[in-house]
């Protein structure tokens, strides 16, 4: 008997109103050009996975940005150095993503005339890790989840099969950490504003919510 194909693939375009509500959580308004430009940013990504990572640091920086009473788009080198270094704490690699979505975000506003030259310079890269952290594939991960489902209706197999798929496939699409996947419970789904919304435990045991893709179903 044929064993079902996947019916979700890695690849899913970004649920823009639910990222863009994480981006206003910062306190900036929804009809600022600062939002303005990280809404054509995030308009020009192709996977959720990659709106929920730009979400995430665009908001930690516009909350940044307004706690210095500053508008965010107008940032210059110096704020983005100062920026930076509040993310001292992380690994090299965190901070190298942290400063290319302030990189995307910032060549977008040059190519819309917004801002002159962008603050993102040579000066504020952080240094490259000597051994990067290793990352899959899109196709490697597709790969991984088609090896998984091909035990769906497996009289034996089955169930874990199913667990398996969800808790990988929530990994992959979400970027959740191993430690916060086991936080889930279904009663931290909700819905709000026609959105299915997931509540759990985040880095350093504080509460988060994200925005669930259909692809996660």
């Amino acid at each position: 008997m044929p064993r079902p194909t996947p019916k979700h693939t890695i690849d899913g375009p970004p649920a823009m109103a639910v990222h863009l509500d994480h981006i206003a959580r910062s306190g900036e308004p929804l009809d600022s050009e600062s939002m303005r430009n990280a809404q054509i940013t995030l308009s020009r990504l192709s996977t959720f996975a990659s709106a929920r990572i730009y979400s995430t640091y665009l908001g930690r920086f516009f909350a940044f940005m307004r706690e210095q009473g500053r508008d965010p788009i107008a940032a210059d080198s110096d704020d983005i150095d100062m920026y930076l270094q509040t993310l001292r704490q992380y690994a090299p690699a965190t901070r190298g993503t942290h400063y290319g979505v302030l990189k995307g975000y910032f060549k977008r506003a040059v190519e819309r005339g917004k801002i002159d030259r962008s603050p993102v310079t040579i000066r504020t890269a952080p240094a490259e890790p000597k051994n990067p952290t290793p990352a899959l594939t899109v196709k490697q991960a597709q790969s991984l989840l088609d090896g998984i489902a091909a035990d769906f209706g497996h009289p034996d197999r089955d169930l874990t099969a199913r667990r398996d798929y969800t808790l990988i496939g929530m990994a992959l699409f979400l970027c959740m950490r191993a430690v916060e996947l086991s936080d889930v419970r279904w009663k931290g789904i909700s819905r709000t504003n026609g959105e299915l919304m997931l509540s759990f435990m985040g880095k350093g045991r504080k509460a988060a919510t994200i925005g669930l893709p259909q692809q996660v179903f």
